[in-house]
């Protein structure tokens, strides 16, 4: 296949992307969060929990034109607690250099999380950080959760 077919194949199925959302998270699932990670959820992230507990990106399959899900966009509470402490274990594994903790709600599909950084459970500010596992660093890529969905979905924020 010649690269042009790729490139053209890559536009075509991008251009049949679709979202999934999925039914709002209660205040049972939001306050499950803040109680098993003892954190304070910041409104933002509250606020579009409410409206759909977690987003999936879908993608037509060309041949049966069946959608399939490809990846989440942003996770649900579930997946929150389950991918945090997750990350919480691995940094202990590695001896993280980082002692200030994060409330991750999303990944980039390559092992790097998206979050925000907390002070004693509670979020500092709103600025969205990605941890880089590699280099154990953590670097702002947005001012606000706004900002990271404006440009993270679309793919004007690479990691």
């Amino acid at each position: 296949m010649q690269y042009n077919e790729i490139l053209h194949e890559i536009e075509s199925t991008l251009t049949s992307n679709q979202v999934k959302f999925f039914p709002p998270a209660s205040k049972e699932q939001i306050k499950k969060i803040e109680y098993l990670l003892n954190v304070s959820v910041p409104e933002e992230l509250v606020n579009i929990l409410s409206i759909s507990n977690g987003a999936t990106q879908l993608m037509e399959n060309p041949k049966t034109k069946e959608m399939m899900e490809i990846e989440a966009i942003y996770w649900s509470a579930d997946e929150i607690i389950v991918n945090t402490l997750n990350q919480y274990q691995y940094l202990k594994t590695i001896d993280s250099k980082h002692k200030d903790k994060y409330l991750f709600f999303s990944d980039n599909g390559c092992g790097e999380h998206f979050g925000y950084k907390l002070t004693n459970g509670i979020c500092i500010d709103s600025r969205i950080y990605v941890y880089y596992p590699i280099d154990d660093e953590y670097v702002v890529v947005a001012e606000n959760l706004k900002e990271w969905a404006i440009n993270w979905y679309p793919g004007k924020l690479s990691t």
